[in-house]
């Protein structure tokens, strides 16, 4: 049997796996599509000091920008504009 080694970066957004055991990157550059698909349940970090299980999200559109609340498990919220 022949096993095959994937070398990609934890937080690469583009590397489909098993979501459930891989965490997920959310800052300015992570792509709305990767936004939309964030679910309760997940685990996300905002690459710095929030990290955790998502509780609740939050969406608003201030006719500007989309507006992205993730409370987390520990209370923190990581806020996303784009």
């Amino acid at each position: 049997m022949t096993k095959i080694a994937i070398d990609a970066p934890i937080f690469n957004h583009k590397f489909k796996a098993d979501k459930t055991s891989q965490m997920i990157r959310l800052n300015k550059d992570t792509p709305s599509e990767v936004l939309q698909e964030v679910k309760k349940g997940d685990l996300v970090t905002d690459t710095f000091s929030k990290t955790g299980l998502v509780e609740e999200i939050e969406t608003t559109d201030d006719g500007l920008y989309r507006i992205y609340n993730f409370h987390l498990v520990t209370g923190r919220t990581i806020t996303i504009k784009k």
